[in-house]
């Protein structure tokens, strides 16, 4: 019994300074999530987020400083924050493929991500790609230009 009161407080302990409470805005529709939720086809979204959350993490200072920059990262719907908004993206199907394959499943996010800034804007490869995993609408940080196949819409 004592062994268990020891390690229960030190979970308190521990937890204590580590987390904090998000505000319950936090999960309200983001405009993002307002443009998206307009269009009634079936499609997915491609977030491309970078280094957005290691960011937001830095200029908040943590969980325990100002969580501006935080409620401000969410309009980049981050692979699995899309799923609070029931819109569908690639990349959690691909990370639900377990670790039995000889490739990680994530490495296929990262090449479409790497061709956004790489891809001649000619080249019809990028929007093949997204046809193929059925991507309508990619959400970034940065305006990635018109490229073949692609337009901007906001």
């Amino acid at each position: 019994m004592l062994l268990i009161l020891i390690s229960i407080t030190d979970l308190f302990y521990f937890g204590f300074s580590f987390n904090t409470v998000m505000p319950l805005s936090y999960f309200d529709d983001t405009e993002s999530v307002k443009f998206l939720k307009n269009d009634n086809d079936f499609f997915r979204i491609k977030s491309i987020t970078g280094n957005s959350w290691v960011n937001a993490w830095t200029a908040s200072g943590g969980w325990r400083g100002n969580l501006d920059p935080y409620m401000d990262q969410r309009e980049l719907l981050p692979p699995d924050f899309n799923l609070h908004f029931r819109l569908p993206s690639p990349s959690i199907v691909y990370e639900m493929t377990g670790h039995f394959s000889v490739k990680n499943a994530g490495d296929f996010d990262a090449f479409t991500s790497m061709l956004f800034g790489n891809v001649d804007k000619q080249d019809p490869t990028l929007a093949g790609i997204l046809g193929a995993e059925n991507v309508k609408y990619v959400v970034s940080p940065e305006n990635i230009g018109e490229t073949a196949g692609l337009s901007l819409v906001k």
